[in-house]
């Protein structure tokens, strides 16, 4: 509740489903009863015009809200990325699903947003992560084992 109270914005994610917006009315109207109405923005997920019964002007009228962003149902670049543990960015940066990703954070700054344009993963200490053994460790052998590679002594384990 301390949270609530203090944050500017909630968002309340759904997904455009007539059970998911069911349950996104029941939690508007709790939100209503503590006070949080004009704090509520409600957002549209995974989003298919193509397969969706509910449109997000439909989602609004029946929740009671107007939707303010959807974002696209665009499954293959958002598992993969979380799959290699790179952001949506790293990973597809021109796919619908990031593109509407950073046209909802222009619009909850209320200003521009531009993604870092330099080419992901060169800097920071995390690239380390996307690394294989073989170029962390150049010296081990392919096997991974502590076998001496290019000219190494093997390491005496002690008795």
């Amino acid at each position: 509740m301390k949270t609530l109270d203090l944050s500017g914005t909630i968002l309340l994610v759904t997904l455009p489903h007539l059970a998911a917006v069911a349950h996104a009315k029941r939690t508007l109207n709790v939100f209503a009863t503590l006070g949080y109405e004009k704090k509520i923005r409600l957002i549209v997920n995974r989003y298919n015009p193509a397969e969706d019964d509910m449109s997000p002007e439909e989602i609004g009228k029946t929740a009671g809200v107007p939707v303010l962003k959807s974002l696209p149902s665009d499954y293959r670049p958002v598992i993969h990325a979380i799959n290699r543990g790179l952001s949506l960015w790293e990973y597809a940066p021109r796919s619908p699903v990031t593109r509407a990703t950073f046209n909802l954070a222009e619009t909850l700054s209320g200003g521009e947003t531009t993604p870092n344009r330099h080419k992901p993963g060169k800097k920071g200490l995390f690239r380390l992560y996307r690394q294989t053994p073989e170029k962390l460790f150049p010296w081990m052998s392919r096997k991974g084992d502590l076998t001496p590679g290019r000219g190494r002594t093997p390491c005496e384990l002690p008795s």
